[in-house]
């Protein structure tokens, strides 16, 4: 019995040695922070809209956007500020938070309403809070530059009598990882 018990302990220290190795590193990028312009918007719009990410591990970030211009037309909002988390789906182990995502958002926004009182056009402001969702792509090549472009939509849910209900979102942003 005493030989059993040696022979146990003999095996448990081998077995470690001839163990493979499962699990797979998953570490985080060094650069962790994403600087972003929507390229759309600016030459759209005479709007700027700048985004700021920060990456939470490989699958998820958050973050925050500005967006500031003329909305001189309407459904085009002057301002919005807001933030974001997002998911992303397609698994890279090199870079991370890479690929295909989608994104929960909420934020404010203000904007003109165009009204026709008997032919006469007359703006008057409108403000709310906003929900919403984008689906999205994104590529990050080794030096960090990155392309993104995404579509969504985004609902007011309190908001103004004359605010629109519903606002299209899409964007082509260019920016930098670091």
């Amino acid at each position: 019995m005493k030989n059993f018990y040696l022979l146990i302990l003999w095996m448990f220290p081998l077995m470690g040695l001839f163990a493979q190795e499962n699990e797979v590193k998953k570490s985080l990028p060094e650069k962790r922070n994403e600087l972003k312009i929507d390229m759309l918007q600016l030459l759209a719009q005479p709007a700027l809209e700048i985004e700021y990410e920060r990456i939470h591990n490989n699958w998820s970030s958050f973050g925050g956007y500005f967006r500031f211009g003329d909305g001189g037309e309407e459904l085009f909002r002057d301002l919005r500020i807001g933030g974001f988390y997002r998911g992303y789906f397609t698994q890279s182990k090199e870079y991370g938070t890479k690929g295909f995502y989608g994104e929960l958002l909420t934020g404010y926004y203000e904007g003109n309403s165009w009204i026709d009182y008997y032919n006469n056009n007359q703006a008057t402001k409108y403000t709310g809070l906003e929900v919403g969702f984008k689906l999205g792509y994104k590529w990050v090549n080794r030096s960090g530059f990155v392309l993104q472009a995404d579509i969504g939509l985004s609902r007011g849910i309190i908001k103004d009598d004359n605010s629109p209900t519903n606002f299209l979102l899409s964007g082509v942003k260019v920016g930098w990882r670091f």
